[in-house]
């Protein structure tokens, strides 16, 4: 019945909270503001990959020196094991896809500048299109799909690499700002150009 599901549930909820080091009645601690929340590279169990903000704000990481701190305020060159992921259903799919999972190692890269991407969609089940668009970081990692080398997140291909969309990442709304894009599973991009953005975003 219900009171036994909600034993599962707050038993599961304190399993995560020991294996973060959070006791009942501990003090807990915001993310330092000044912290940027952009995207990151990082190498996980598949090499290196780009996660944005939003995805690596959900990882806890225990570095080799024994510090437990938010992927995010990692400095270029550290390295530990993921030691939870705060996150559940599709982030933690969607980080376990990038090659992130509990107790996996990993080792924090650098920090990624707000970025655009120019691209074409050139077409999807045979209908030929060549519409331009631009898109942030954000949505560029949000993107997995297939390159000639195999797969690859879009935020990762070259230029002028034909790129097919396989899957949308989910978070804050990439699926519906992509499709306004025509970018959808089973599209054709191809990369156009690269540049640091100045808009806030």
């Amino acid at each position: 019945g219900s009171v036994g599901s909600r034993g599962i549930r707050e038993e599961a909820v304190a399993g995560g909270r020991a294996r973060l080091g959070v006791d009942r009645g501990a003090r807990l601690m915001r993310l330092d503001e000044s912290v940027p929340a952009g995207p990151v590279k990082v190498r996980g169990s598949r090499g290196d990959t780009v996660l944005s903000g939003w995805l690596a704000g959900q990882v806890v990481i225990h570095l080799d020196d024994d510090r437990r701190i938010p992927l995010l305020e990692c400095s270029p060159g550290e390295s530990g094991h993921v030691e939870g992921i705060t996150g559940l259903g599709d982030v933690e799919e969607s980080l376990t896809e990038l090659g992130i999972a509990e107790h996996d190692r990993i080792s924090f890269l650098r920090r990624i500048p707000p970025m655009n991407y120019s691209f074409y969609v050139t077409g999807k089940d045979k209908q030929p299109v060549r519409q331009k668009f631009r898109m942030n970081e954000f949505l560029a990692a949000h993107i997995l799909g297939t390159t000639s080398e195999g797969p690859a997140q879009f935020s990762s291909v070259g230029m002028g690499e034909n790129f097919t969309v396989r899957r949308i990442l989910p978070g804050e709304d990439a699926e519906t700002a992509l499709a306004s894009m025509h970018v959808t599973p089973g599209a054709q991009l191809v990369l156009e150009s690269v540049s640091i953005s100045h808009d806030m975003h």
